[in-house]
């Protein structure tokens, strides 16, 4: 195991810079954030990342107060081979160990505000060591063929009554990949689709597959730091709605999803990808971008939602049938419906 070890090595190395050297009586989270002097909004990711350690065996917690476990229990030294094992798991994609090298080695700076982590995840604007986890990395792929074949088969209904086929991605506004994308691409029975609404390197206007088949779709893209309504999106005009990786990062699950209920149009579905248990490295990497989190009960603490806390959202907000692709593995797709009786597919 490679994730876990190193996730302890840049967060001990974190703490030292905050306090200068463990104490025998050990320190609290209050002490390392007053002695880092590390932003208030980091406190619940300093947390987690603490637990994990606790949780994996290199520190121990006494009321408050955490301290290593052992004197040699974190062995900084290991870092570069470490950081080798990861890349030797990478499928030859060195853009993700690259990203997980800079986000440890600028972890400190970011939770002191002396850094911006968008610059460190994305440097120059750079989003490969995203792109990759959803294009070229095999897991990304195998569920990208998922949710192609999904859409597919909803076009595929679709296609016997002539009309644009509306959908909507959800993004957090950040410098990140667009799945959408990608999946209308592979999906068939599509002849053309238009970006109605997207940022950055994405320009505006039509983008044509050579395709015989007959349904056109048209995509928009939702900020969704922001409510719909301020940025122009009209409740219950979607067909599908895509989001990738990115409603656990919002501030409250729950509320993220009863408005991307209210889009849906009645038979309309939600096609959402999340990771279903906790990943030392993505919490790490890119916890610093998620803002502080509102719902921290209704996640058990965590920034990942199970399986079964998922299901429970999806009840709350609206949604009356979800199907989980596949149902073995840490990460799912659902797929859930927008009507009265509406399902919702979840992908992770």
């Amino acid at each position: 195991m490679t994730a876990r070890p190193l996730h302890a090595v840049y967060l001990d190395r974190l703490i030292l810079c905050c306090i200068g050297e463990w104490r025998e009586d050990g320190v609290t989270l209050s002490e390392i954030l007053r002695g880092g002097r590390l932003l208030p909004r980091y406190r619940q990711l300093l947390g987690r990342m603490v637990e994990a350690c606790v949780e994996d065996g290199y520190y121990v917690r006494t009321g408050e107060r955490y301290r290593p476990a052992r004197p040699d229990s974190i062995s900084h030294a290991s870092c570069a081979k470490l950081l080798d094992n990861l890349a030797s798991c990478c499928e030859g994609l060195h853009a993700i160990p690259a990203t997980v090298e800079r986000a440890g080695a600028q972890l400190f700076d970011m939770l002191r505000g002396q850094v911006a982590p968008v610059e460190i995840i994305f440097p120059e604007g750079e989003s490969r060591g995203v792109e990759v986890l959803y294009q070229d990395f095999s897991f990304g792929r195998y569920f990208n063929e998922i949710a192609a074949g999904i859409l597919t088969g909803m076009l595929r209904q679709e296609s016997v009554r002539p009309k644009t086929f509306r959908i909507l991605e959800v993004g957090g506004g950040g410098r990140a990949a667009q799945p959408a994308q990608w999946l209308l691409r592979s999906a068939r029975w599509i002849r053309s689709f238009t970006i109605l609404r997207t940022y950055r390197r994405f320009s505006r206007g039509a983008r044509r597959r050579n395709s015989p088949l007959i349904l056109s779709c048209i995509m928009a893209f939702w900020i969704c730091r922001k409510t719909p309504e301020t940025q122009g999106f009209e409740g219950g005009t979607y067909d599908l709605i895509i989001a990738a990786n990115v409603v656990h990062a919002t501030d409250h699950v729950g509320h993220t999803l009863t408005r991307i209920r209210s889009l849906l149009k009645p038979g309309g579905r939600l096609l959402l990808r999340e990771i279903t248990q906790p990943m030392r490295l993505f919490d790490f990497v890119f916890g610093p971008l998620v803002s502080p989190l509102l719902d921290l009960e209704e996640r058990d603490g965590q920034v990942f939602l199970t399986k079964e806390l998922w299901r429970k959202q999806y009840r709350a907000a609206g949604f009356a049938r979800i199907d989980w692709l596949p149902d073995c593995v840490i990460a799912r797709l659902a797929c859930a419906s927008g009507e009265p009786t509406s399902c919702a597919w979840c992908a992770l």
